[in-house]
């Protein structure tokens, strides 16, 4: 296997603030890692939890005095290594393993980040989140595949190509601002198994898959109950709708491209994509799926408003790639998984 440098060229994936076009690619954001610089750590995996969503390696290593000390080194989800090809049994109890991690912040707590794995025969599995390029996460597309409506399986993009400018205080309220100084990673939904709502799990680098009858258009992401269901039988949003993660969606077509209104959001940490900035009961989302001309790519697009945290609309745009090639998967959040970063803060 071709072996694969770890250094300046491997892009930082951050919670995107703003001007900032990276989101966050596993379930809480790398801050809690110094991804400035990176240690190897050489021992024997003792434990391997291929697991959503992530996945965690216990390797017995030595320190510098030589004793033995136990480090847990993060990594992608089993989804996610499944679609680079890293199966369960190529990483097993009783390996030998030299591992390129990004260290914690926490010098007590040795919990790292795992990037690139190389094995006693030299076979090198990136494993990483910050080595997250998309030509890890799907293959090259294999045949030349045209949609003829928005039907099928899509790769979305990491992150957004555009996002409204501006200074991030004129575009919070004050309870936005303070809700942003005192938000910590322990806030993030995905800590207990939440997915994010729209927008921001739109724009995350996974496959969607989009079911189209004469009523609905339902779009699955990889997310477990990241489900959005989207009327399109001309019905109004009811007043008396429950609130939800993924809220109260109808839609109509505008010149070929999807329109859609979404209302009745439940209260969640992450408003668009903005970490620390919330999305509130009046939160209101209007998107629209336009297909392209030649049928291989999706884009989309979206105007947010939230009067209790933001002081005007927030606008951004990206793009989903048809991709009937690719398996659609969910994957099934392990809480106790979700939760072992928690312990590095």
């Amino acid at each position: 296997m071709k072996k694969i440098e770890l250094g300046q060229t491997i892009s930082v994936l951050v919670a995107l603030v703003l001007g900032d076009t990276g989101i966050v690619h596993g379930h809480h954001s790398p801050s809690i890692f110094d991804t400035q610089r990176y240690v190897t750590i050489e021992g024997r995996i003792t434990r391997f939890d291929y697991t959503n969503p992530h996945g965690y390696l216990t390797v017995e290593a030595q320190d510098e005095n030589g004793e033995t000390v136990v480090w847990e080194l993060e990594t992608v989800a089993a989804l996610a290594m499944r679609r680079r090809g890293i199966a369960q049994d190529d990483l097993v109890v009783g390996d030998w393993i030299s591992v390129e991690s990004y260290p914690p912040r926490n010098s007590a707590r040795r919990l790292a980040s795992a990037e690139i794995i190389t094995k006693l025969d030299d076979t090198q599995l990136v494993v990483g989140y910050q080595s997250g390029r998309a030509d890890l996460e799907a293959p090259v597309r294999s045949i030349a595949a045209v949609a003829s409506d928005l039907s099928g399986v899509w790769l979305a993009e990491s992150g957004l190509r555009q996002l409204s400018s501006g200074d991030l205080n004129s575009l919070v309220t004050e309870k936005g601002r303070v809700a942003l100084e005192l938000y910590d990673e322990s806030q993030n939904p995905w800590a207990s198994c939440v997915p994010y709502s729209a927008p921001a799990i739109m724009f995350l680098a996974e496959t969607k898959l989009v079911e189209n009858d004469e009523t609905t258009i339902v779009v699955r992401s990889q997310r477990e109950d990241a489900v959005r269901v989207i009327y399109i039988d001309g019905r109004e949003h009811p007043e008396d709708a429950e609130s939800s993660t993924q809220g109260h969606s109808i839609g109509h077509w505008d010149d070929g491209a999807l329109v859609v209104d979404t209302v009745h959001f439940s209260e969640h940490a992450i408003g668009v994509s903005l970490t620390g900035v919330p999305g509130s009961l009046s939160k209101h989302l209007v998107e629209r799926f336009e297909l392209s001309e030649d049928g291989t790519e999706i884009n989309y697009s979206f105007t947010m408003e939230d009067p209790e945290y933001l002081t005007g609309p927030v606008t951004g745009e990206s793009r989903w790639s048809y991709r009937p090639d690719l398996d659609f998967e969910t994957a099934t959040c392990d809480l106790e998984i979700a939760r072992r970063f928690l312990d590095a803060l």
